[in-house]
């Protein structure tokens, strides 16, 4: 999306001085499937995430990584992994039960050592089941298996030419990606997987295992993988991208609370969809170097949010219930409806008990305006059901200064690194 320099409005002098000041964070969702690809570097990977260093998924996948004996150490958000050794042979269920990103050591170990065995995926609860995992797996030339405790991969035969996946979903596309990269076919040539997630996480995993001799190249949905005898480098660094669910989440606050916010270090050309939404509501939208500046003090709170989550480049299933909460400060009714997790709707009740006007059916969330006033002088109980959820919740009783008990905060911190500084300068407090 185009936006104008900062140099050439006059109007956005004063929104720049008296903006808040946020520091985007390199991506979550790119720093924990980089963490399992540089299990396919039997060298040294060095990655520059900066806060990200301190995110609670982060910590978890690090710990799986060095259950599977890799070596790992994290000094001034730079992670140094040394992954020459490996052993294959290990579940660590208590481990991954704690991230869903876990089931991308099941790829990755495989395209390493031939075989893998791990702990089932957890996480956030949003009703994802690993099939289209599994599907993909096969169709590389493994077999596998599920149990109570596991699952268990094992190449046993050359991979198809094409796999097709059944739907673009980002995990599945990252563990084919990651076994293809170990696997051959019986005629030599590359692995077509077809029907990808196009997310630009996927890309930053692309462009990393390109520096460690992986030849991967996409075209649109189709990503081709060529078997190729690289190389051991010394040492490969790489920098994640920046976080464009964090920004669109801080985005999305600006307008919530009808301020000036200033995201440094904001993936601009990655937020599109979330961009779009403000220019709808009237913000003014700007960028001043790489970052961008939202002036939403003066909104059109009577539009009204008619809008279909989809896969990238559409408006992410993430920020979905940061916009519920945005369209509950609007004068007309808003319809959000969510395809590609039709699940995600569990913070809607917790959103209700703070005092929120909203239904469900189906996948799709009607939001009405304003809500009720809440009376309540105690904390009212609530829960974070996921990470996006409990942000969600967060900010909506920030915004209507409704005092709670926020169950499952852990969650937030999953993908918010600096989220108590944040909320503060929004004229909020917690105690965690």
């Amino acid at each position: 999306m185009n936006i104008p320099s900062i140099a050439t409005l006059e109007s956005f002098k004063s929104i720049n001085e008296e903006s808040i000041s946020i520091n985007i964070s390199s991506a979550k969702n790119s720093i924990l499937p980089l963490l399992f690809a540089s299990i396919l570097h039997a060298g040294r990977t060095r990655f520059l995430i900066g806060d990200g260093a301190t995110l609670v998924d982060v910590k978890i996948v690090i710990e799986i990584l060095r259950s599977y004996g890799v070596e790992v150490s994290v000094e001034d958000g730079v992670v140094d992994i040394d992954a020459s050794r490996i052993e294959a042979n290990q579940t660590c269920p208590e481990l991954c039960k704690k991230t869903r990103y876990s089931i991308l050591a099941l790829g990755a170990l495989i395209s390493r050592c031939g075989f893998s065995e791990v702990g089932l995926p957890g996480g956030c609860d949003l009703n994802r089941p690993i099939d289209f995992h599994l599907q993909a797996l096969k169709s590389l030339g493994c077999e596998v298996s599920e149990s109570e405790g596991g699952v268990r991969g094992k190449r046993v035969r050359p991979s198809e030419n094409v796999v097709n996946l059944p739907y673009p979903s980002v995990g599945a596309t990252l563990n084919a990606i990651l076994c293809a990269a170990g696997a051959e076919t019986r005629s030599g040539e590359p692995i077509l997987i077809h029907n990808c997630a196009t997310e630009p996480e996927i890309d930053d995993v692309i462009a990393y295992l390109g520096k460690i001799g992986i030849s991967i190249r996409r075209k649109w949905r189709m990503i081709e993988v060529a078997s190729s005898n690289r190389q051991v480098v010394d040492v490969v660094e790489h920098r994640p991208i920046y976080d464009r669910i964090e920004a669109g989440s801080y985005a999305l606050a600006a307008a919530i609370f009808g301020i000036g916010v200033r995201l440094n270090n904001a993936p601009i050309n990655l937020m599109s969809a979330v961009i779009s939404i403000l220019l709808q509501l009237g913000c003014k939208v700007n960028r001043d170097g790489g970052a961008l500046i939202i002036d939403a003090r003066q909104i059109d709170s009577d539009t009204a949010i008619r809008l279909c989550t989809e896969p990238y480049p559409g408006f992410p299933t993430d920020l979905q219930p940061i916009l519920t909460v945005l369209c509950t400060t609007l004068n007309t009714a808003g319809v959000i409806s969510d395809t590609v997790m039709p699940e995600r709707t569990r913070f809607v009740d917790e959103l209700v008990r703070l005092g929120a006007d909203i239904t469900v059916c189906n996948s799709e969330i009607v939001v009405k305006p304003k809500g009720r006033e809440d009376k309540s002088h105690y904390p009212i109980s609530v829960k974070a059901t996921d990470l996006r959820g409990g942000m969600a919740v967060l900010l909506y009783a920030l915004k209507n200064r409704v005092a709670c008990n926020i169950d499952n905060y852990g969650y937030i911190k999953r993908g918010y690194s600096n989220v108590e500084s944040i909320i503060e300068s929004l004229g909020g407090g917690l105690q965690v």
